[in-house]
């Protein structure tokens, strides 16, 4: 669920005689790297098995990356084997019942966001801000969801929303609460 992901190797094993420089790095949304969206070829700091963007890599992308490490005379290995990374969905952003409203419903609607790609989402509704136990826990293909049930009156409730699908699920979004009469 990270937008910076860290990219993990094993460490490079060189032949007898030769001395490690650095690791060179591919990363694209194309498996044949013909355009590589990242290309560092003279990470002279990349001397560790690992990486990790300084930036956001954009959701709900697969990427491939691979990389090959370097000795000291300027030779280079082999690619390493192509992986993938699944970048998550953000998560969705709620809209109402608006944080720490009171609600006149003992069924309110509530709605957020769509995310681009998602094909569904999981609302939680819970006494506890933590979400330990839940008086409601629905998946729903739509961006509203109406409980079928009441919700227990004159409590404060909490709920949060995730979306699902292909590059999910997403990480929850924030918790807001609200309070039934």
């Amino acid at each position: 669920t990270s937008l910076r992901p860290l990219f993990d190797w094993a460490n490079s094993t060189l032949p007898l005689g030769t001395t490690f420089d650095k690791y060179e790095f591919q990363i694209d949304t194309s498996s044949t790297f013909e355009t590589a969206l990242i290309e560092y070829t003279d990470l002279g700091d990349l001397t560790d098995s690992d990486w990790t963007p300084d930036y956001d890599l954009t959701p709900a992308t697969t990427y491939y990356w691979r990389v090959r490490s370097w000795n000291t005379a300027t030779d280079f290995s082999g690619w390493s084997l192509v992986r993938t990374v699944k970048i998550a969905y953000p998560s969705p952003t709620l809209i109402s019942p608006a944080n720490t409203s009171t609600v006149g419903s003992l069924k309110p609607t509530f709605t957020w966001t769509a995310v681009l790609g998602a094909t569904k989402y999981k609302i939680q509704i819970s006494t506890s801000a933590t979400f330990g136990t839940t008086l409601v826990n629905a998946t729903v293909s739509t961006t509203s969801y109406t409980p079928t049930i009441n919700l227990t009156a004159h409590k404060t409730l909490y709920w949060r929303v995730q979306a699902l699908g292909t590059y999910g699920p997403s990480a929850w979004s924030t918790v807001w609460s609200f309070i039934t009469k």
